[in-house]
């Protein structure tokens, strides 16, 4: 019996002493990371958060950081490096998910994972600044691209078209070298340079002497008036029709009046002249070339091509119809139009004695829908009164100070006839020009 009662102490003992090694061990790897732990293969087990840090940054980070990138294009040889591209690693994230491994788990799962461990590699994560790699991009493109020449077209006297040859160009795919220079940002300790060989491929221009062969007569025109212009005016007109004069649209291609005729600015030649500003006209440089915007814009009406961007005026204008003006103001507003046709059309403006007009050129073979352009006033809009109050008139009497204007709710149509019946009618835009208010002095 006192054999048993010794056995049973000594196993009490025993177990005892397995439950204050259990605890001490658990206790221990609390602040500690826990067996079979790394960290991009780095072995970081038994390591405070201290110590794994200073391990990463010896073995991980010092190496890394210093990694260089070489990019061969042909003969050429461009050398960049982790630093430039801003290339980070969030070590601190790492060891922190290290250090919390078993964080969560009971008593018994914590006692096993460090008894038993199985091996956990815990990776880093890895970014770096896109504007950096696309900068590196940039500065090859510019040393090794050779742009190409397009074909260019002239309109001589006798109406027929001259067109250059073109020439092909070459360039680097730069999505191509940016998927591998971003898959080469890898996390090998072991590599001090990575090599990334770019090849050229042909840069072949849009506008080619066997597209623009296909462009052989006008599909349609259109005109205005510059009568009682001012010559300021004029030779702002002159300048913005010349700008986009001889001008080729590719099909698909987008046309930017603001892109294509650029800043007006006094530099270029551009003179004060009267703007719609609100409800007035006052003086700026450019004055006047929302009459060549809005003379394109009516050419363009004519054609199935397809008019995105394209705004009225505040108030009526002269010299086209309610609905058929197009404003343009350098970075605020754009007329646009996207040649929607298989074939590439040629603009041909011109400013000649009181008219400015322009005529679209493309392959007069294909079959083309030639509209009209018809404007209705859905509804006038009378002016409403502004009233001024004053004690220098009689009590109750009224002078009209400044008369206002009628405005107009204004709906345009592309509208085609056949045998001088009108076989279709699609509206273009609905445009509201606003009235302006009668100025009212009321005596009290």
């Amino acid at each position: 019996m006192k054999k048993l009662k010794k056995i049973g102490f000594k196993m009490l003992i025993l177990a005892l002493g397995i439950v204050i090694i259990s605890i001490t061990l658990v206790y221990k790897y609390s602040t500690r990371i826990y067996p079979k732990i790394y960290i991009e293969n780095i072995k970081v087990s038994n390591l405070k958060i201290e110590e794994a840090k200073e391990k990463l940054h010896h073995e991980f980070e010092k190496n890394i950081s210093n990694k260089k990138i070489e990019i061969r294009v042909e003969d050429k040889l461009f050398k960049t490096s982790y630093e430039e591209l801003g290339v980070k690693f969030d070590t601190q994230r790492a060891i922190e998910d290290a250090i919390n491994i078993g964080e969560k788990e009971n008593f018994i799962k914590k006692l096993y994972m460090i008894l038993f461990p199985k091996k956990i590699n815990i990776e880093i994560n890895l970014t770096y600044n896109n504007e950096a790699v696309d900068g590196v991009i940039y500065y090859i493109e510019g040393d090794v691209n050779i742009k190409p020449i397009e074909s260019k077209m002239t309109l001589e006297s006798n109406g027929s078209f001259t067109i250059t040859d073109e020439e092909n160009g070459v360039r680097i795919n730069n999505e191509s070298l940016k998927s591998q220079l971003e898959k080469s940002i890898n996390k090998n300790i072991n590599e001090e340079i990575i090599r990334i060989q770019c090849e050229l491929e042909q840069w072949i221009p849009e506008k080619r002497k066997q597209n623009l062969s296909k462009i052989n007569g006008v599909i349609c025109s259109f005109s205005t008036s510059l009568q009682n212009s001012s010559e300021q005016r004029r030779t702002n007109i002159k300048l913005a029709t010349k700008a986009v004069d001889s001008y080729v649209v590719m099909p698909n291609e987008i046309f930017s009046f603001n892109d294509v005729v650029g800043v007006r600015t006094e530099s270029k030649g551009y003179k004060r002249a009267h703007v719609i500003l609100g409800n007035q006209y006052v003086d700026d440089v450019g004055g006047g070339i929302c009459q060549v915007s809005s003379t394109l814009y009516n050419a363009i009406l004519k054609t199935d091509i397809e008019v995105i961007e394209r705004k009225p005026h505040s108030k009526k204008i002269n010299y086209v119809p309610l609905g058929q003006d197009a404003t343009v103001n350098y970075g605020a507003i754009d007329f646009k139009f996207k040649n929607t046709l298989e074939v590439p059309i040629y603009i041909r403006g011109q400013v000649q004695d009181n008219y400015v007009g322009f005529q679209i050129y493309s392959d007069t073979s294909i079959n083309l829908k030639r509209y009209q352009i018809e404007s209705e006033i859905e509804e006038i809009l009378k002016p409403k009164d502004t009233i001024k109050y004053s004690r220098a008139i009689s009590k109750g009497q009224r002078l009209v100070e400044k008369e206002g204007k009628i405005g107009y709710v204004v709906n345009t149509y592309r509208v085609l006839y056949k045998d001088g019946k009108m076989i279709e009618k699609k509206i273009v835009a609905k445009d509201i020009y606003k009235a302006v208010n009668n100025i009212v002095i009321v005596g009290i």
